[in-house]
């Protein structure tokens, strides 16, 4: 019995140890080594070639980050996640656009308003909201073109331009 118990352990350790990082894993990892005290994941988004990780990260020093998110790109090189510059989405109306892999762009922007949009467009594309520690919501979209119009749609169908 033991001798099965023991051949169990040992494939498990080894299952373990070849299992390859995934993107949660691998931002948790680069948080902890660059010295973060607590971080928050929001959302992540995976594809063959990029990830997003929107999330807050912060210090005991610098606790008022907690609730400003930004958005972590990362770039499968070699069937392992390698971070490159990410973006801070900001606390008012405008919006953040970062070039990222295969000729996309990053927007992401926080909604302030007292009144939330219901519905946020990047150009023709939907963004993706999520709210941030029940205070406020966050927004992002990946397009093929730079400079796009963005818009916010409150409950009633009234639209706002923000760029």
């Amino acid at each position: 019995m033991s001798t099965r118990i023991f051949i169990g352990l040992i494939f498990l350790i080894s299952i373990v140890a070849c299992s390859p990082d995934t993107l949660q894993s691998t931002y948790e990892k680069e948080q902890k080594n660059n010295g973060m005290d607590g971080f928050n994941i929001i959302h992540i988004e995976e594809n063959d070639r990029y990830g997003l990780v929107l999330a807050t990260s912060w210090t005991e020093e610098y606790i008022e980050n907690k609730d400003k998110p930004g958005i972590h790109n990362y770039e499968k090189v070699d069937g392992k996640w390698v971070m490159y510059p990410g973006v801070s989405c900001g606390d008012g109306r405008g919006a953040a656009t970062l070039g990222i892999m295969d000729g996309k762009y990053l927007y992401c922007g926080v909604i302030t308003e007292e009144r939330p949009f219901v519905k946020m467009n990047v150009g023709e594309t939907e963004a993706k909201i999520f709210d941030v520690n029940g205070k406020k919501q966050v927004w992002y979209a990946v397009e093929n073109a730079m400079g796009l119009k963005i818009r916010g749609t409150y409950e009633n169908g009234e639209q706002v331009k923000l760029n």
